[in-house]
């Protein structure tokens, strides 16, 4: 029996990597793609989701249709959906009332559990003693969604989602995202788990490669071809960054360029502000800001 493990799809209505088409996002849309191609390439007889398959707890209808659209189109696999912290603020969480009258979808709901086969399957809770007697229920191996506790857990190996970033901590494992959720993990490496009969081994997920260019110059750099979504970390003046025309900049690049400004020197004090109203019309009167420092401000409040 085979059985592949997903962790931290984050499904979005809008995600910050994609373009929008025909109203739909184009990342996520991808995302849902790509899983299919996973599952048609492993061909299990099971699917665990280790939580976190929406990025919200009331994804838009059009993500849910799309995303369990395409399990219904393997109707000879089971799938199980752990919840996780972003998909957990109902006892049923809003995106997962499909899978609860799909045949051969299971959900376990927060701090229940379910025991399949070898798997213990926990939906997402932080209360350790609750967790603790949860993981009572004995199986050969654990699945559920939060980070790593320091327990001791008598099982032979125990999965968990949450934590984007793969890595082992004992006889536990962090499975890691499957798709880079932010820019902080762009360097990170993607993965899945499968299992086959009693082995298990993580493959990794080749995600789109997103790159942050750190411009401390005028010099923009020119963006290999591999490069799907690049990103300028603009580090430099107030008077420079306000000036800046990203429409300008954006024209001479085919992939898709997204710009994060980090000022050299500060304009604005923004500690302890309590009207962000009164704090602009102090600003104003007295640094003299212009309208358009005072917008890039702004962001800031």
């Amino acid at each position: 029996m085979k059985t592949l493990v997903l962790a931290d799809i984050h499904l979005k209505t809008s995600d910050h990597f994609g373009d929008q088409v025909d109203g739909k996002d184009k990342r996520t849309l991808y995302k849902i793609r790509r899983i299919e191609e996973i599952i048609k390439e492993t061909e299990p007889d099971n699917v665990i989701f280790a939580g976190d398959v929406f990025d919200s707890s009331s994804p838009a209808e059009w993500v849910r249709f799309a995303f369990f659209a395409a399990i219904k189109g393997f109707p000879e696999v089971k799938f199980f959906f752990i919840t996780g912290n972003h998909d957990n603020r109902h006892s049923l969480p809003a995106g997962f009332s499909e899978a609860s009258v799909l045949k051969g979808c299971h959900v376990i709901t927060a701090g229940k559990s379910l025991l399949f086969d070898d798997f213990l399957l926990i939906g997402y809770t932080r209360n350790d003693d609750l967790f603790k007697e949860l993981i009572k229920e004995k199986a050969k191996f654990m699945i559920t969604h939060r980070e790593i506790p320091e327990l001791v857990m008598d099982y032979e190996a125990c999965f968990f989602g949450h934590i984007h970033k793969h890595y082992q901590q004992g006889n536990c494992y962090s499975i890691g995202s499957l798709f880079k959720i932010t820019w902080a993990e762009e360097n990170e490496k993607n993965y899945y788990l499968l299992f086959d009969d009693e082995k298990y081994k993580f493959i990794e997920n080749k995600d789109l490669n997103i790159k942050t260019y750190h411009i401390t110059d005028k010099n923009y750099p020119e963006i290999p071809e591999d490069v799907d979504f690049a990103r300028f970390e603009i580090i430099d003046s107030i008077d420079y960054i306000t000036s800046l025309k990203e429409e300008e900049i954006s024209k001479n690049y085919k992939n898709k360029i997204f710009f994060k400004y980090t000022p050299t020197e500060a304009a604005i004090d923004f500690k302890e502000i309590e009207d962000p109203k009164e704090a602009v019309a102090k600003l104003l009167k007295d640094k003299n800001l212009t309208q358009e420092q005072l917008n890039f401000g702004m962001k800031f409040l």
